[in-house]
């Protein structure tokens, strides 16, 4: 394998957090630097920031020197939002209403509220539909605001080193939420539909211990 193809764990960082890093960290990268092009001094509004993609949108915003908010489902989720500087709010109380840059991974759920939270020339970036895909869209709310809808997946291995030194240098940090071993795998997507996880939860590979 080529060497610029490994990412070195910082020291001090334990192999399962770092293991929930890149993925979420690559999403957030390419959602927020390369498709919205966000800049200092924004509003940002996270939608699901409690989310594994959203709380490192979150951190990657504040780092970039933004004003930023959040939305979770449950007062600890928010506190702890909060606790990393940023303004937090329940799914249905938004108040935000000049956002320059919203990042929604949730789909249909938070779609007319994403859209509503943006200023005139506001930017919608999308990377999921965890709540459903198809959503309505008022095209007169959209050309009169003149917004903007960035679709957005991953992204590339250079941007993957880019992001990965905000981690090196300890600007962005993990967030695991539990670890789990394989085995116990149905626990862990329950975690997930249950809407209990803040951050990432990790799985061990243990069905060779298993068998």
């Amino acid at each position: 394998m080529p060497a610029w193809q490994v990412l070195s764990i910082p020291s001090g960082m334990d192999a399962a957090a770092a293991a929930s890093l890149p993925l979420a960290l690559l999403t957030a990268w390419h959602m927020l630097v390369t498709r919205a092009q966000l800049q200092s001094g924004e509003r940002v509004l996270v939608q699901a920031g409690g989310s594994g993609v959203g709380v490192l949108a979150v951190q990657l915003a504040l780092r970039l020197g933004c004003d930023v908010h959040a939305t979770a489902s449950t007062r600890e989720k928010r506190t702890r939002l909060e606790a990393m500087g940023a303004t937090a709010w329940p799914y249905d109380a938004v108040k935000v209403r000049d956002a320059d840059v919203v990042v929604d991974t949730v789909g249909r759920d938070t779609w007319a509220a994403s859209l509503r939270a943006l200023r005139w020339g506001g930017r919608l970036v999308v990377c999921g539909a965890t709540s459903g895909a198809e959503v309505p869209l008022n095209l007169r709310a959209l050309f009169f605001k003149q917004i903007e809808i960035l679709g957005s997946t991953m992204g590339s291995s250079a941007e993957m080193i880019a992001a990965w030194r905000t981690v090196a240098a300890g600007e962005i940090k993990p967030i695991v939420h539990t670890i789990l071993p394989m085995t116990r795998l149905g626990e862990a997507h329950a975690l997930l539909e249950q809407r209990e996880v803040f951050g990432k939860v990790v799985v061990r590979q243990d069905l060779r211990d298993a068998h």
